[in-house]
């Protein structure tokens, strides 16, 4: 066989594996998998669900009353939650700044049903309740700091996410 004909299957020979080499090194990537929007949390005055006071998502973080718009301070006494999704603890507080040392009421969602809220809930409703305990269909008790009345004293939410143990 000729010298030019064993050069060109040589070069050509050398393309096809390094195209070969190069398409199994290559990895192909997802796009990223759409976060579900965070639950969104419903707040209501005295008079329940005919007077709504404001809702804001459950944010990891520290929603304090006084610097959100549209959240009154020390005027709610119920919450409702739609969009829940599992794994969220919140801490409904009596401080302003989101302090544990007053009075404040905790939960988490867990198991809730897919594209089901969680219906009206007292703010206090989590007071001398077992951490764990079952308030309804995806809405359980985690913990409590009974120190008097929250109900009509709600200044701050705190959002932990993942739970804490």
């Amino acid at each position: 066989m000729p010298i030019q004909i064993k050069i060109i299957i040589y070069f050509l020979s050398s393309i096809l594996l390094a195209a070969c080499t190069f398409q199994r090194d290559t990895v192909k990537i997802d796009p990223p998998k759409a976060v579900p929007p965070y639950p969104l949390i419903q707040f209501y005055k005295k008079e329940g669900s005919i007077k709504p006071d404001c809702n804001f998502r459950l944010k990891p973080g520290s929603h304090k009353f006084r610097e959100r718009g549209g959240c009154t301070n020390d005027d709610d006494y119920y919450f409702s939650i739609s969009e829940a999704s599992e794994g969220y603890e919140f801490r409904i507080m009596n401080n302003g700044d989101c302090h544990e040392k007053d009075g404040w009421a905790g939960y988490v969602l867990r198991d809730p049903l897919p594209g089901e809220g969680i219906p009206m809930t007292g703010v206090e409703t989590s007071f001398n309740l077992v951490r764990n305990e079952m308030i309804t269909r995806g809405l359980h008790a985690y913990g409590s700091l009974n120190k008097g009345n929250l109900s009509g004293k709600v200044s701050c939410v705190k959002v932990i996410y993942p739970p804490e143990p």
